[in-house]
Order: structure tokens, then sequence, then C-alpha cells
């Protein structure tokens, strides 16, 4: 199964992909995770296009959490899936704002 998860940030994609990748055991992929090296430093962009067409192309199955647009390559038409998550603002606020009461300056899962 390939799957795509996109939408705004505080909206619950991540945790949405990690429910999912565990439910169908399948690795996920988090796009911060290929744009930030440590200390929010960017990654070359031909070595992000690079590491996520690998993904892409040549495996059987996938998880993609993320929606960096300089990074679309063709993740959307390989999928058998794609999930928007398009709720309001003031929901997502309330995702960012519980998520820097939780994480309180940890690193989460998608960004190790």
């Amino acid at each position: 199964m390939k799957i795509c998860v996109v939408g705004y940030s505080g909206s619950g994609k991540s945790s949405f992909t990690y429910k999912l990748a565990k439910h169908y055991q399948i690795e996920e992929t988090y796009l911060d995770k290929l744009n930030f090296l440590p200390n929010w430093k960017l990654r070359d962009q031909n070595l992000k296009v690079s590491m996520l067409e690998n993904i892409v192309y040549n495996k059987d199955s996938f998880i993609i959490d993320g929606n960096y647009s300089n990074l679309v390559i063709d993740r959307f038409v390989y999928s058998d899936k794609i999930f928007i998550f398009n709720f309001n603002r003031f929901k997502c606020l309330y995702g960012l704002i519980r998520r820097r009461i939780k994480y309180n300056n940890k690193t989460r899962n998608s960004m190790t």
C-alpha cells in the first residue's frame, strides 16, 4: 500500500501517519526529516529529491507525511491513497499549542 498524508501544520498528520504505519506495519517517511538536518539546517535539494525518489520508485509500500511543494515529484501519482487534512485554522492552532506543550522543547518522532 502506498499512502500520502498532507495537510496544515498542527492538523494531526504526523500522529495519523504514525498510527497508520503501526497498523499496516509500513515504514513511515516524514518529509521534515528529509528536509532538515540536525539543528534545523536544510539538506541539499538534490539529495532530498533523490531520497524521496528512492522511496517512491523503489519501495512496494510507503507512507509519506508532509507538504513540501519542492518534493512533490510523483508521490501522489504513485499513491494508492491520499489523506488531506483540511481542518480550520483554529483546530490547527489548537494542535500546534498542544504539541508545543506536550513536547516542551523535546524533539518529536517526525523530526528524529
